[in-house]
């Protein structure tokens, strides 16, 4: 009895902390998916969710067209993961600003003072890989003159005057190239 009783109890809490998550429909009124995502994420941390929990709460906050993408997104793929999930709910309803958003930062990024060259580089192609989805793109002529641009833009001074007494800066043709030059 005392089991069962402790049990209810566990439910109703449970039931309760995901009521604290504001629902998502997914429609162009709502908020952005990646603040409603940010405001689960909080609550799942504050309630120390694991991934399963949070996969299962988060889903029954959905509602409209959130709803039927979450449901046809289970048949497809039952046993996905949290962080496949997410980033497919993510992806699905990115807002056109969220878009924005990151290609503003990707061309703004710039070296940190003490960080490595390495780091900024790998910085700079996961940016442009959470924006551009270059999979069977043989045309890489626009990643290549945006990443160079970025990476020479935001590289840290004496490290471009480093390329260019190098004369390295004529051989930089591809993003390759850019790489190489900058690391060496």
């Amino acid at each position: 009895m005392a089991d069962a009783l402790q049990d209810l109890i566990k439910a109703l809490n449970r039931r309760e902390d995901t009521q604290a998550i504001s629902s998502f429909s997914g429609n162009a009124t709502d908020q952005y998916i990646s603040s409603w995502l940010s405001e689960a994420e909080a609550i799942a941390t504050i309630h120390n969710w694991n991934d399963d929990v949070k996969k299962q709460n988060f889903a029954s906050r959905l509602k409209g067209p959130a709803l039927k993408w979450h449901f046809q997104s289970t048949r497809a793929h039952p046993n996905e993961a949290y962080a496949a999930w997410k980033q497919a709910l993510k992806d699905h309803f990115k807002h056109p600003a969220d878009r924005d958003k990151q290609i503003q930062k990707l061309e703004n990024l710039t070296q940190k003072p003490n960080q490595p060259v390495r780091m900024f580089i790998d910085k700079i192609n996961s940016t442009y890989n959470a924006i551009y989805d270059d999979t069977g793109n043989t045309n890489l002529s626009f990643k290549n003159d945006l990443l160079v641009k970025i990476l020479l833009r935001g590289i840290l001074k004496p490290i471009k005057t480093l390329m260019v007494l190098n004369q390295m800066l004529p051989e930089v043709t591809t993003w390759d190239d850019a790489q190489r030059a900058a690391l060496r």
